[in-house]
């Protein structure tokens, strides 16, 4: 078989990126109830395409390739904005860069599993995202690409986005869509799939669910039990320095420290709990 001309693969490349932003795009309306506008950039990009600002880099396996196959890079600003913007939506006033840093994550997160279903869309099977993971860059023989992104009230914050070639090249098959016209007529259908997920996730905004602070557990025979009166004391299982949980419907969702506001205890978030965290203490994964 002869390798895909260059017509083709620059028309796959765009399929992806306009899907992987459209990706991005709704995972931030989701946690921030507002709309970005990501806006790519037709000049060729490098590493150095953020101005020397120090980049976190995420890449992402896609079961397509037993490989990572698209990678993100995030200037500083560009994760304070993404993370500081949607820890504010929730409520948190002061976002510590821990926070936010943790919290952009989780977003690109979940923009690669809706990417994972474009993907699925585009070859007609089923495509998940696993192994995401920090990485020091993207692969050298990846096409990277700059973008910008903003909101209404926000100067533009860069990012860069690369795809491998195996991803690619996993998407020009004979039955996949090989021309820009196919790859435009695709993006149309996944992009609905996704809005459609998205505005799930918006019904249940509205949705009370209970929220409770654990300051630590123990377990004690019942004749301990028994013989407490008023005055006992009982130790927990956790010391004074550790943070405390903040448990959403069963689940931990945070750790922080108790504070005290005009009377009333409250907690000050420290750490966002990662999604591979939210799964396990859910008993999913």
């Amino acid at each position: 078989m002869e390798p895909p001309s260059a017509p083709s693969r620059g028309a796959t490349l765009e399929w992806l990126s306009q899907n992987w932003g459209a990706s991005l795009a709704r995972a931030l309306e989701a946690m921030t109830g507002e709309s970005p506008v990501l806006e790519w950039s037709p000049d060729p990009a490098t590493s150095a395409s953020t101005g020397g600002e120090p980049i976190l880099w995420w890449e992402q396996e896609f079961d397509l390739v037993a490989e990572p196959s698209l990678w993100i890079g995030l200037a500083e600003r560009t994760w304070m904005l993404v993370g500081g913007r949607a820890l504010r939506a929730a409520g948190v006033e002061e976002v510590q860069a821990a926070e936010a840093r943790s919290t952009a994550l989780e977003i690109v997160s979940q923009a690669f599993s809706a990417m994972a279903q474009a993907l699925g869309d585009r070859l007609e099977r089923a495509v998940n995202a696993a192994g995401g993971r920090e990485a020091p860059g993207a692969a050298p023989e990846a096409a990277l690409r700059r973008a910008s992104l903003r909101f209404h009230d926000t100067e533009a914050a860069p990012l860069l986005v690369a795809f491998s070639p195996r991803l690619a090249g996993a998407l020009e098959t004979p039955a996949a869509p090989s021309t820009a016209v196919a790859a435009a007529a695709a993006a149309p259908a996944a992009s609905e799939r996704q809005m459609q997920a998205f505005k799930t996730l918006d019904l249940l905004r509205d949705v009370e669910l209970p929220v409770s602070v654990s300051f630590g557990r123990t377990r004690m025979p019942l004749e301990d039990v028994l013989k407490l009166t008023a005055g006992s004391v009982i130790e927990l299982d956790r010391s004074i320095s550790e943070p405390v949980s903040l448990i959403v419907n069963d689940t931990v969702v945070a750790l922080g420290e108790v504070v005290v506001i005009e009377g009333n205890y409250g907690l000050r978030i420290q750490q966002i709990m990662s999604r591979e965290s939210l799964l396990r203490s859910s008993g999913v994964a």
